[in-house]
């Protein structure tokens, strides 16, 4: 683990001078929360190196050890991955991006080389000073009745005790596939993930961890898109973990993994990676499917037909 963090680390540091053109940061109300996005739609900006920083005291899960955290998504066998700062971006075509101080948009196509399969885009905006929602459509352009596939996963490495976290995760609900308290690992659903978490949740470690989210969408017609919410959080000062699990559940939240430090003195930080139902988004107004995304406030959640796992 702690080699595949260097290595990773090497790939990112002789990468720099490039990828810091190719991102953004954006803050939350308050400035309490800074996050940095990749024109692909993956957090974490080499150029001030954010990931997702509090920053009251520059607590950021994303950034030490290797900066890692992206996504993959897949329609019938076409799938691919943006993860730039570890495996690489695969099968992925950016259809552009935009940045706004507290909001940005990304938009790309899974297209395997025979044309563009699916359309993902993404739009963060902020739903609480430190709660970070990210509203995704994804578009079937396959050219038939296909399964659509969605992952989100990165590496979390906590304070005061990086490289040793406690991950809990409640009984799975929704669209949920399955979910892994490992973050190395690949994107692309194609590929299979080891390490994953019983759909009745569980706590694991204390260990070097990270998490991961799937999403399955069946029988979605060619042309047709589905919709829904991925959510980031950090703990304020003085928050706890059990805290800020209960302020993402009063979000609607469906399903939430967490990471906690594990030191047994001063504040113990936590981070939390979940998902929801499709959130009421702006009609498109931009090269995006989302446009511009309203900053702040609690934004009411739409519920469309889900199947609960059991």
């Amino acid at each position: 683990m702690r080699l595949c963090k260097q290595f990773a680390l090497a790939i990112v540091m002789s990468g720099l001078a490039v990828e810091a053109t190719n991102a953004g940061v954006i803050t939350g109300p308050g400035g309490a929360v800074s996050v940095g996005i990749g024109t692909g739609g993956n957090l974490f900006d080499p150029g001030p190196f954010i990931g997702f920083r509090r920053n009251s005291n520059g607590l950021d899960p994303i950034s030490p050890g290797t900066p890692h955290e992206g996504w993959g998504a897949r329609v019938g066998g076409i799938g691919g991955r943006v993860q730039p700062h570890f495996l690489g971006n695969q099968n992925f075509v950016s259809n552009g991006s935009s940045f706004l101080p507290a909001s940005a948009t990304t938009s790309g196509f899974i297209n395997n080389g025979s044309g563009n399969a699916l359309r993902v885009d993404h739009a963060f905006s902020f739903v609480a000073s430190n709660v970070m929602a990210i509203d995704v459509k994804m578009t079937n352009l396959s050219g038939a009745t296909n399964t659509m596939n969605y992952r989100r996963l990165g590496d979390w490495d906590i304070n005061p005790t990086p490289f040793s976290e406690i991950i809990t995760a409640n009984a799975a609900a929704g669209d949920f596939k399955q979910s892994t308290f490992q973050g190395f690992q690949s994107g692309n659903p194609n590929d299979a993930w080891g390490s994953l978490i019983p759909p009745a949740g569980g706590s694991f470690g204390p260990a070097d961890f990270g998490a991961g989210i799937e999403i399955e969408f069946l029988n979605v017609a060619n042309g047709a898109s589905r919709d829904f919410a991925i959510y980031y959080a950090i703990s304020l000062d003085g928050q706890s973990e059990a805290q800020l699990r209960a302020q993402l559940q009063a979000l609607g939240l469906l399903y939430i993994i967490s990471g906690r430090s594990t030191n047994t003195a001063g504040q113990v930080n936590s981070f939390a990676l979940g998902y929801g139902f499709a959130r009421v988004i702006p009609e498109p107004a931009s090269l995006t499917v989302f446009g511009a995304v309203a900053v702040g406030g609690v934004v009411t959640l739409l519920r469309r037909r889900r199947t609960v796992v059991a």
